[in-house]
């Protein structure tokens, strides 16, 4: 009635390529089980929520982007099973593509702002400078120029005209993906959108009797 030793699962030839322990783009990789009791069987099992598992092999070719749980079931000739620990990996292979909100403004010192995937760390170069930020866990990011410290480069915008912004989205798993758009310097330009994010910007009114 003794169950028997259920060893030790781990992953073999599983490369972890994120900033996140087990998030990873490697989707190639063997699920190997050691010092299990002698002469019992097993069962390799998998899952994608934890709850409902289904059996599997050892060898784990070409994973969808997923997150994924394995563990074995060992069974004696008694009938007598026990359960591994369990080892769970994310798969990761597409990046989101950052998106930027292209805007017009008086303001040299701009708000700006746009979508990533949640979590994701952007960087976003505009007018000589370069700053570094990291998307919430809805996928909006956001740059205060006026008081944010450039990780490189100057910020330059005193101008009037168009700006080219370039992104840089990079994830948990190493995955990269790039885009760009425009910034407008106008100062005829109101700025509703800083208004609305609780800018710097004040807005004077003449009335003429």
């Amino acid at each position: 009635t003794t169950p028997p030793a259920a060893g030790t699962l781990a992953l073999d030839g599983f490369t972890d390529t994120g900033a996140t322990d087990g998030t990873s783009t490697d989707n190639d990789f063997a699920v190997v089980l050691s010092g299990q009791e002698p002469g019992s069987q097993v069962v390799l099992q998998r899952s994608t929520d934890g709850v409902t598992w289904s059996t599997t092999t050892g060898a784990q070719t070409a994973l969808p982007d997923g997150r994924y749980n394995f563990r074995a079931v060992v069974s004696d000739d008694a009938g007598n099973s026990s359960i591994s620990n369990t080892v769970s990996v994310k798969i990761d292979r597409v990046a989101v593509t950052p998106t930027f909100d292209s805007r017009s403004t008086h303001d040299t010192t701009p708000i700006l702002g746009g979508t990533a995937g949640a979590g994701d760390v952007v960087t976003v170069t505009v007018g000589g400078a370069t700053y570094t930020v990291t998307a919430d866990s809805v996928g909006r990011w956001r740059v205060d120029t006026g008081s944010a410290t450039p990780t490189s480069g100057t910020l330059a915008l005193g101008t009037p005209g168009a700006y080219p912004v370039t992104l840089a989205g990079l994830d948990g798993a190493g995955n990269t993906a790039t885009a760009s758009g425009t910034l407008t310097i106008d100062p005829a330009s109101i700025n509703l959108g800083d208004i609305a994010d609780g800018a710097r910007s004040v807005i004077t009114f003449f009335i003429v009797a």
